[in-house]
């Protein structure tokens, strides 16, 4: 299933509707997009219990990069990121819970299928870690 943890809760990956891939952009670069979406069914027993911290929500999280240039380099068997503070301006990045929520020093791992994401969010001003693994 995979992992998707925002502080200690775990919503797991959806695996219909999450994917990353590496495609060539207009330019010629090579850009990266992660799309990671919380499991539904998971999400469902988190928030079943009207005391979880995650009660306010109506559905999982979901963790975006679009379109983010990355090294050419095709000989790369492991692809590794990290964004700089104003990537968060430049490109479409967010963890989307309820709203489209800032990321910062996020980080991130790709092989031909594993992903590996980790970074901080701010939640309605309250900075939190999360971190993504996933093999398709």
């Amino acid at each position: 299933m995979g992992d998707f943890f925002i502080g200690e809760t775990n919503f797991g990956v959806e695996r219909k509707n999450s994917r990353f891939e590496l495609k060539k952009g207009t330019d010629g670069r090579l850009l990266l997009t992660v799309e990671i979406r919380g499991d539904e069914k998971v999400y469902q027993e988190i928030t079943g219990d009207e005391n979880s911290e995650w009660s306010w929500t109506l559905y999982p999280p979901e963790f975006y990069l679009r379109d983010f240039p990355v090294s050419n380099d095709a000989t790369a068997k492991k692809l590794r990121i990290a964004l700089k503070p104003e990537d968060s301006d430049k490109f479409d990045v967010a963890l989307y819970l309820m709203e489209h929520n800032r990321v910062d020093g996020v980080t991130a791992s790709v092989e031909r299928h594993r992903l590996e994401v980790a970074g901080r969010v701010d939640l309605m001003g309250e900075l939190r870690d999360f971190r993504i693994y996933w093999e398709r």
